[in-house]
């Protein structure tokens, strides 16, 4: 879905993912046209509430200065870093990482600058997480496409951990209906929430809706086996 196009940039929104993508088509002309691209997609971002941001950025080619930095800091790095780790989203291999992909063009300088934002001179910003770059698009979805909520791992831990699997299997249809069943299983298969929704044909945000209500499911009940047919 594209919800924002200008000179220099366009942005679409993967809903089933609540992912960004931000597509500079050419660099802006002046910092302020930069500035101007970038105050929308930090809107869009916090409007959407989304959880992933990926960008290509290969043409893109804007001079950072100090001030530019701090700019880009205090107006779309800390709000939106904050939005995301609202639901303390954190990467499979738990690096200091957020869920930000960078496709990296040609100008190494100022890709290096970029990675300075979550490292900045405010020492009052408490969270020290990079964007993570690479060097085309397809691994930096496939290395999006992993993420996972600390919601949804601490569920697959509580489920490894059940006493009793055997004894307890057969009140796993009182709890837990069909449907989350299903996506439970995948879950302990490894699968991501994409993954997930794309095997039942459902929206990302259905997945997690469904992990919330089974969390809350097994948290009123005892340990239970929910990996039982």
């Amino acid at each position: 879905m594209l919800l924002y196009s200008s000179d220099f940039l366009k942005i679409h929104l993967e809903h089933q993912y609540e992912r960004c993508i931000l597509e500079w088509l050419a660099s802006p002309t002046s910092v302020e046209l930069f500035k101007e691209d970038i105050k929308q997609y930090t809107e869009i971002a916090l409007t959407f509430h989304t959880k992933q941001a990926l960008w290509l950025q290969q043409k893109l080619d804007v001079k950072m200065d100090n001030d530019l930095i701090m700019w880009l800091e205090e107006n779309m790095n800390k709000p939106i870093i904050e939005n995301i780790l609202k639901d303390n989203f954190y990467p499979l291999d738990c690096n200091q990482n957020y869920p930000v992909a960078l496709v990296l063009g040609q100008k190494e300088y100022n890709l290096l600058q970029l990675s300075r934002l979550t490292n900045g001179r405010d020492k009052s910003m408490t969270i020290e997480k990079m964007p993570r770059f690479f060097d085309n698009e397809k691994d930096a979805r496939a290395w999006l496409d992993k993420w996972r909520s600390f919601q949804e791992v601490e569920l697959e831990s509580l489920v490894l951990k059940t006493e009793n699997p055997i004894s307890q299997s057969e009140r796993v249809t009182e709890v837990l209906t069909k449907r989350e069943k299903e996506i439970v299983q995948y879950k302990l298969q490894g699968k991501a929430p994409k993954e997930i929704a794309d095997l039942m044909n459902i929206s990302i945000n259905t997945v997690r809706t469904h992990w919330k209500n089974i969390k809350k499911k097994i948290n009123v009940k005892s340990s239970i086996n929910v990996v039982g047919d």
